[in-house]
């Protein structure tokens, strides 16, 4: 299921606004007491939903052969969230625009109130069930991996020794994020930053002055993987008005966004 809340544009049905009234959120700065009340609204649907589908999973008799995953594919908007104490929000390459929750549902098989603290990624659903569907990974394009094992606590072994996102969305721009163990890199046009995460979660202290030498060969590591992660099925044309980096495209009509073609 792919909700597409929470998410701007900012919505939800009057009744279920008005059971998170604008006058008892909690103040945060920078972010307005309307705009919480409408997405904490947007967070209560959303959960309604699932709990309709995992309720109808168990009614069928199906659910200790479902495996659930529930994610985001990025953190929490400034305007309506508070990511601390995760530094940064949507759009960034700090912990609070990359890092969420992932969590699994699978009676019988992953034990209720399980906690693991390696870092996986949301491509690693895609091969997870290739391996649980028998296929062979070793045939496959896929990125992410097997974490079968490292949910069901056979193993506590890291699922991954590096963790690679190109953050860019524009064609000759290049910055992204390595992660390597504790330490990560944010790559940008101007420059990179580096931070450990074990000693400093909030990623107040650049340590890139202090370790060069890291700095470098993270980076050379982050050229590596940026040349090798061509899109297999398509390309950008990097001709269109925006140029973006894998595919240009139109907004849809009637979306608020909607650029009709020149063409």
């Amino acid at each position: 299921m792919s909700y597409n809340a929470p998410h701007e544009y900012l919505e939800a049905p009057k009744e279920t606004i008005a059971k998170f009234p604008a006058s008892e959120m909690t103040k945060i700065p920078g972010v307005k007491p309307q705009a919480r009340s409408i997405y904490a609204a947007m967070v209560d649907e959303m959960d309604q939903g699932i709990g309709k589908l995992l309720e109808t999973l168990d009614r069928l008799d199906l659910s200790e052969n479902t495996l659930v995953w529930f994610l985001s594919d990025n953190g929490g908007m400034r305007r309506t969230s508070d990511n601390r104490p995760l530094r940064g929000a949507k759009w960034d390459s700090f912990e609070g625009g990359l890092r969420v929750p992932m969590v699994v549902r699978w009676p019988g098989i992953v034990k209720p109130g399980t906690l693991l603290d390696h870092p996986v990624t949301s491509l690693d659903i895609g091969a997870t069930a290739v391996a649980l569907a028998g296929g062979d990974l070793s045939k496959t394009q896929l990125d992410g991996a097997d974490i079968t094992a490292y949910m069901t606590g056979q193993t506590s072994d890291a699922p991954h020794d590096e963790l690679f996102w190109r953050t860019s969305r524009k064609a000759g721009q290049k910055s992204g994020v390595l992660r390597v163990g504790d330490y990560k890199l944010i790559v940008q046009r101007n420059g990179a930053q580096l931070f450990n995460l074990k000693d400093d979660l909030s990623e107040t202290t650049d340590l890139s002055k202090t370790q060069p030498e890291r700095v470098q060969t993270m980076l050379a590591r982050w050229q590596e993987l940026d040349q090798q992660s061509k899109p297999s099925y398509f390309e950008s044309t990097e001709k269109g008005k925006d140029a973006y980096q894998y595919a240009d495209y139109l907004w849809l009509k009637g979306t608020p966004h909607y650029r009709p073609s020149k063409n």
